[in-house]
């Protein structure tokens, strides 16, 4: 028997496989010819040779495709890996360190250098905005279907039986329902487009009739009275498609599958990018073991799915087509930055930096050494592991994948109520946007009070008009409250359950920070497309030296530069855009003029195709990195120092994100303004008038700020002639923000400490409950007001600042005074001494 396997192996090594493969298979062909001997000897399988034979037939199959694959990933690994030493290169060139040249090339770099934006985050954000703003717009072509799409379940399910029935192209919808059989056309076909373009980048993602996203709500799957796993697998045993889920199983063993997929899904295991996602070659044996890791589950009909999707899944089809594109876009813009595997890529660049380094005599010893632990502590040093890694586990979306699922949802709970508490007054702290909005209009070539003019009209314009909507979403702007993630401005990255984040949204908006920041957004996206419109006359060389030095920023050349002048298009009202999406109009002469000098013929349309949808990438990637830039929120980089590479539902991952909560914007601030990139304009050195400008603007803007809160709060503003105002007006302006407040007073904006405020807002209070407790065991029991304004400060919804004024008014002040008589007294005292400030109404209206 041995020989015979032997003489298996040399014939599939003579093929082409390598030994260790070729093992595999034989084992694996041996063990399945067990399986159907035992099968046909019990009288369950009629020929067994006959199901060898095809079971050979498709692994054999599988290899060669595994074969192909394998060959394609190892040169798209050395083309992805030129363009990576390349990018280091002209990086380390510039002066940037290799560690730094390397978080360049994952999540931008905000230092002066050209090309030091274009990166794995901006192509991210690229693809996302280009895929969910065309979804948009067309979806957007039968208005009523949006509300539809939100309030209607019926509606839904009708989407979700159009996408899952197969039919002929021309043939009437299975629902009769033209507005389902047309959102379920967008989403297919957005889909498609992620499945194509992925293949393209080294992926392998075989076509499925009839595929709808899915989903799984982990708290669904075990609750104790409707879940578990044995009560998971007879629902779904009961309504899945056994043929197409597990082609190759014994339908006795279906049980045994589906519980493993079970425990995979609510444990997290294997939820990481997988060795096939990240297109690493997979042996015929690992191919199998994985079936059963990343299986997708094939229920008989729609009926099937709904019903699944209702009991144990998260979201509605919307939902579920809009996550599946965001985690597609998320491994489409590694592989087409890094390669299809883009960990190993990374690993062996940096490697081969650390042997470069060692043998560069130029160097001395010393130099090596502390250039050499520097790229080590950027991989694994910091809180577990070093920046690098934390940078990449952002991008591949390691960082939302929870270890504990309940742990996480218990979290992200608290700190959404702590949001929900205290975040009612946030639209008026937000007056330095305009501040940041103008300064990064100065950098982009722009006067300044033309920038403050345009962000003041961008502010009252509501921009609800159809097609002012529709170039909002063309330019990747507007899409928030469609994808759901509007606390994003404001929380480390948080996975909060669908019920909690329809009351975050619902928060904020009622809040006036959705309509603000979507505004803002719109209105800087417009201008900046603008701005290169109206340039379009002019060549490389006439350009001003501030937009030339941005568009070097982001990588571009003067190649680049002509070929954006053919995209501008004069839109409604009669102004000029320029617009990613016109790229798909430019001629294909126009598109070889980036190409390569040595791509053969042959070649050639593949490469052109790419190129093409990477200029359109990096495009749309750029006007979402300058739109961050003017109106701030975080991106990877900045979540990625905040949640050091940590995964919610453990220990040190929910530490992390209590106290990085409400720190996104600040680390933001510090990053992208504070940093040297928005200073150091091109040629000039250090732009000291700009900084002046900026700084006497947040001042001004801070202490508006300031006084709209006290208005809010029924005080008159700060006495302006304190110097201690100024210093708070310091402290309210951009990114001192939480931190400025205990630099300049002994408690902060909600009522604590310093090292509180670092702690984060969760942590504050249960060190205030528990202190409270603590005195309360002490004997001293006249706390009622201390216990009555923490209640206040911990409570969703009655904190929102038009609503706040008339809730103390009516009833809030009088219970303080119930509670603590005179509090409102000392109080008003302790304002006006140090602030010179009064009570809009006098204290004696709440005895």
């Amino acid at each position: 028997m041995a020989r015979k396997l032997e003489a298996c192996i040399v014939k599939a090594q003579a093929a082409g496989m390598s030994r260790q493969d070729a093992e595999e298979l034989v084992d694996m062909m041996a063990g399945e010819k067990r399986r159907l001997a035992a099968l046909a000897a019990q009288g369950k399988l009629d020929r067994a040779e006959v199901a060898l034979a095809d079971f050979a037939r498709r692994t054999a199959k599988e290899a060669q495709i595994n074969a192909a694959l394998q060959r394609k990933h190892a040169a798209l690994n050395v083309l992805r890996r030129r363009d990576v030493e390349g990018r280091l290169s002209a990086l380390r060139e510039q002066g940037v360190s290799e560690a730094e040249a390397v978080m360049a090339i994952l999540g931008g770099s905000h230092k002066r250098v050209e090309g030091a934006r274009a990166s794995v985050s901006r192509a991210l954000s690229g693809i996302r905005d280009r895929w969910l703003g065309g979804l948009s717009n067309e979806l957007a072509q039968r208005p009523h279907v949006l509300e539809l799409l939100s309030l209607d379940q019926e509606f839904m399910d009708d989407v979700v039986r159009e996408m899952h029935e197969i039919k002929p192209k021309g043939r009437p919808g299975v629902t009769g329902n033209a507005d389902a059989a047309f959102v379920a056309d967008i989403f297919s076909r957005y889909a498609e487009q992620a499945r194509v373009r992925l293949n393209e980048a080294g992926a392998f993602i075989g076509k499925l009739q009839g595929w709808v996203p899915q989903t799984h709500d982990v708290g669904k799957m075990m609750a104790k009275t409707t879940g578990g796993s044995e009560r998971w697998v007879d629902f779904v045993l009961e309504r899945l498609d056994l043929e197409r889920s597990f082609p190759d199983l014994d339908p006795a063993k279906a049980r045994e599958a589906l519980a493993e997929v079970y425990q995979t899904i609510v444990t997290g295991r294997d939820r990481s990018v997988t060795a096939a996602q990240r297109g690493q070659f997979l042996g015929p044996r690992n191919l199998a073991k994985s079936q059963g890791k990343s299986r997708v589950l094939h229920f008989k009909d729609a009926e099937g799915f709904i019903q699944y999707q209702n009991t144990f899944g998260r979201g509605n089809v919307l939902t579920n087509v809009l996550d599946h594109l965001d985690l597609s876009a998320r491994k489409l813009a590694l592989m087409e930055s890094l390669g299809p595997n883009p960990e190993a890529v990374l690993v062996s660049v940096i490697e081969d930096r650390k042997r470069s380094i060692r043998t560069d005599k130029a160097l001395a010893p010393k130099e090596k050494t502390k250039r050499i632990e520097q790229l080590n502590r950027a991989w694994n040093g910091g809180l577990g592991r070093g920046r690098i890694r934390n940078l990449f586990a952002e991008l591949t979306g390691e960082t939302f994948i929870p270890e504990n699922m309940t742990a996480a949802k218990i979290g992200a709970g608290i700190r959404a109520v702590q949001s929900l508490a205290k975040l009612g007054g946030v639209l008026l702290s937000q007056f330095n946007d305009l501040a940041t909005y103008a300064m990064s209009a100065r950098v982009n070539g722009k006067n300044l009070g033309e920038a403050y003019l345009d962000g003041l009209r961008a502010l009252l314009d509501g921009r609800t008009e159809p097609d002012r909507r529709a170039l909002a979403h063309s330019l990747g702007t507007m899409l928030d409250g469609m994808i759901q993630d509007m606390t994003l401005r404001w929380n480390a990255q948080d996975s909060i359950p669908g019920t909690m984040q329809r009351w975050m949204n619902f928060y904020f908006k009622a809040s006036g920070m959705t309509g603000w920041t979507e505004r803002l957004k719109a209105g800087y996206a417009h201008m900046f497309s603008n701005n290169l419109a109206e340039h379009r006359g002019k060549s490389w060389a006439e350009l001003g030296e501030d937009l030339r030095g941005v568009l070097q920023h982001h990588g571009f050349d003067e190649t680049h530069w002509d070929l954006m002048r053919k995209l501008a298009r004069q839109e409604t009202g009669g102004r000029w855009y320029v617009l990613p999406e016109n790229v798909r109009l430019l001629q294909d002469a126009d598109i070889d003029r980036l190409l390569p000098q040595d791509v053969r013929a042959d070649v050639a349309p593949i490469y052109r195709k790419k190129t093409r949808e990477r200029f359109e990438t990096d495009l749309q990637g750029m006007i979402a990195d300058e739109v961050r830039y003017a109106v701030l929120e975080p991106d990877e980089r900045t979540r990625s120092f905040l949640v050091q590479g940590t995964r919610p539902g453990s220990v040190l991952g929910e530490l992390v994100r209590f106290v990085a909560q409400f720190k996104s914007f600040p680390v933001a601030y510090m990053q992208r303004i504070l940093g040297g990139r928005r200073w150091a304009r091109t040629g000039r050195g250090f732009d000291m008038p700009g900084f002046t400008h900026f700084i006497a603007a947040g001042l001004a803007l801070g202490y508006a700020s300031m006084a709209a809160k006290d208005i809010a709060k029924g005080r008159t503003p700060k006495d302006p002639a304190k110097v201690e105002t100024w210093l708070a007006a310091a402290a309210q302006s951009g990114g001192a923000g939480i931190y400025g407040d205990f630099l300049f007073s002994q408690y902060n904006r909600f009522g604590r400490g310093m090292l509180e405020s670092l702690a984060g807002p969760s942590l504050s209070a249960a060190g205030e409950m528990a202190e409270m407790g603590s005195r309360f065991l002490h004997g001293d029991l006249d706390q009622r007001g201390d216990a009555f304004r923490l209640a206040l400060n911990n409570t969703p919804f009655i904190n929102l600042f038009y609503t706040r004024a008339a809730l103390d008014w009516a009833v809030l002040n009088h219970v303080r005074e119930m509670l603590s008589p005179g509090t409102l007294r000392r109080a008003d005292r302790r304002m006006e001494q140090e602030f010179g400030q009064k009570p809009l109404w006098p204290a004696d209206a709440w005895r």
